[in-house]
């Protein structure tokens, strides 16, 4: 297949590990700010760190309870008290309802110039990037023009030739049920992503994984793989004759507004991505990785380069914390469809015994019995979640700029936004 660019708790997010090549930046200061911001009113800690200047923002949509009394006060305690602990100089955590919406920071944006955190500033998404391409291929569905039944060798016949090649679908790529493998297990693709490499295209990475490597799991069984969504991308070309970012701008950033999110590498850039960080050191020359470094170094911009120019349409979007509470928000309460059965059929969930299940394109937890739905994302030098509660109409986003932490501290992370709901 040619495409359009002509060539919790235990978490499995996005791409498992992710690495940077850079200068060493010291130790976390003590001293670091940390803010809360809410929409009714304009809160600024005053604890032994510094504080900064805040802004009123906006609230959110819909109807809801009010927050909780003293919410802010509570979640930002809990982030200061967090953030001795991560291994990142900073966090960021917005819960966002109809009434309220808080907004807390703790530690450093950037610790070379000891810039505090700043919530307005665009990330890395990493995983969430696969919300977005979920639901175009849900649209297109809507349209007609891919079935969650299509075979993957209507694209790419020579899956034909792999045991069980031919039971692979449309759905189990967006369920991570196709059993084909993460390229990021291969040597000279490690080196593509967290070595010096030249980058892969996504073309080649999808023929490749097909072509040369076994199946690792029985299509049907739940297996996370961003191979899937690479290759999700590659049928969005197919069948639209566009660049896959171009058709996710025109399907859902334009029509919604999201004008600081796009994708890394591939679009211009908006706005002063926030720095990275990591604590990853060097691989060897087969593609392992040789250690990684007790003190978190800062990304170099061309290994980001490398690095988002591979992973394209597995976690290369970039966006803001106001974007993603946009777009959960249409995205679950069925705006961004024509027919409500597509979004029930993408919250059929599968688990493997994490926290986290896992649907089409998109991730449940339940956290003291609620049902939050969106995703998590890790991506170098940054990790990220967003998700949503219909119920109470809350979103939730969080964010720490370094790639240092695992799936459960960023599940955790996000859980400290739930004392905005309780009485």
């Amino acid at each position: 297949m040619k495409s359009a660019r002509g060539f919790v708790y235990p978490l499995m997010v996005c791409i498992a590990s992710s690495a940077a090549a850079c200068t060493t930046v010291g130790s976390p200061d003590s001293t670091a700010p940390s803010t809360v911001t809410t929409a009714s009113a304009v809160v600024t800690t005053t604890t032994t760190l510094a504080p900064v200047a805040t802004t009123t923002l906006p609230p959110g949509e819909g109807e809801t309870d009010v927050l909780a009394p003293d919410a802010e006060d509570r979640i930002q305690a809990a982030l200061d008290e967090a953030l001795l602990d991560w291994p990142a100089p900073g966090l960021m955590l917005w819960v966002d309802t109809p009434e309220e919406t808080i907004v807390a920071t703790s530690g450093w944006a950037d610790r070379e110039d000891q810039i505090p955190m700043q919530s307005d500033r665009p990330f890395y998404t990493g995983s969430i990037t696969k919300m977005f391409v979920a639901t175009v291929v849900m649209q297109l569905v809507e349209d007609g023009r891919i079935s969650l039944d299509d075979p993957l060798s209507r694209w790419f016949p020579e899956i034909l030739e792999k045991p069980l090649g031919d039971q692979i679908t449309v759905q189990h790529l967006l369920a991570h049920k196709s059993g084909i493998r993460y390229f990021g297990t291969i040597p000279e693709m490690r080196q593509a992503l967290w070595g010096d490499g030249e980058p892969f295209d996504p073309q080649v990475i999808a023929e490749t994984m097909i072509r040369d490597h076994s199946l690792e799991q029985t299509p049907g069984r739940l297996s996370y793989s961003n191979t899937n969504y690479l290759i999700l991308g590659l049928l969005i070309e197919d069948v639209t004759g566009q660049p896959a970012e171009t058709v996710i701008r025109s399907r859902i950033l334009e029509p919604l507004g999201l004008d600081h999110t796009y994708l890394a590498t591939y679009e211009d850039p908006v706005g002063d991505i926030l720095p990275t960080y990591s604590d990853f050191v060097a691989m060897d020359g087969s593609g392992g990785f040789i250690n990684q470094h007790p003190v978190l170094r800062r990304v170099d911009a061309e290994f980001a380069e490398r690095y988002f120019r591979t992973t394209w349409m597995t976690g290369g979007m970039v966006s803001t914390a106001p974007d993603l509470i946009t777009f959960v928000r249409a995205l679950f309460n069925g705006r961004l469809f024509e027919d409500p059965a597509t979004l029930d059929t993408m919250r059929v969930f599968s688990g493997n015994g994490s926290e986290a299940e896992f649907g089409l394109g998109i991730m449940r937890v339940k956290p003291s019995g609620m049902e939050f739905l969106g995703h998590f994302g890790h991506s170098s030098g940054h990790v990220a979640g967003v998700i949503y509660s219909i119920e109470h109409d809350c979103a939730i986003v969080v964010m720490a700029n370094s790639d240092a932490q695992s799936g459960d501290d960023l599940i955790r992370l996000a859980y400290l936004g739930l004392m905005a709901l309780e009485p």
